[in-house]
């Protein structure tokens, strides 16, 4: 964290922030073999049966924890609730229907284009949240905001640009000049 009257100052403890690598670490390996199992292993399949295997994890441990977790005897207003679904509100499912958008959108970026697409539009995407979120709620943007987002525009660019020429290509085009050359 940047603070601008002290400079850097690590707001954590050092342990925590050895966890935070590790988090980012396992994040990253998890997005390539992702990616590996979607281009290579299973590439002849068709992006479904890709997304029911993928996601059939999260409904295993999602499952599993539901069904370990004690229930709640009361709910908030006193009543007991006895369905899965009883406490949900309609935004809970619009919720639910935003981030299983989301998980297919990104299985398809992931399939059709590659994991570093992914993190390049995830950025771009917290970057238009803070603008929305500036625009409809007045929150404060500031100069770390902007640097950040000049960064990854920046990165985008170096990212998708044309490559540079390969020293073995600029010989090839070389002697291609050097025979138009003489034939004139």
């Amino acid at each position: 964290q940047v603070d601008l009257d002290k400079w850097i100052v690590l707001s954590i403890s050092i342990h925590a922030f050895l966890l935070m690598i590790l988090f980012c670490s396992l994040s990253a390996a998890a997005s390539v073999f992702s990616e590996y199992v979607m281009k290579e292993r299973f590439a002849k399949e068709s992006i479904h049966l890709q997304n029911m295997k993928l996601y059939m994890f999260g409904i295993l441990f999602n499952g599993f924890t539901y069904v370990v977790t004690p229930p709640m005897s009361k709910a908030a207003n006193g009543v007991s609730s006895s369905s899965f679904f009883s406490d949900m509100a309609p935004i809970h499912y619009m919720i639910i229907t935003a981030y299983a958008s989301l998980g297919l959108v990104t299985s398809a970026i992931i399939k059709f284009s590659g994991s570093i697409t992914k993190v390049y539009a995830s950025s771009m995407s917290m970057f238009f949240a803070a603008l929305v979120s500036w625009l409809l709620m007045n929150d404060q943007l500031t100069v770390l905001f902007f640097v950040g987002c000049f960064g990854c525009c920046i990165a985008l660019h170096l990212y998708y640009r044309v490559p540079a020429v390969s020293p073995n290509t600029a010989v090839d085009h070389e002697e291609s000049y050097e025979k138009i050359m003489l034939e004139e």
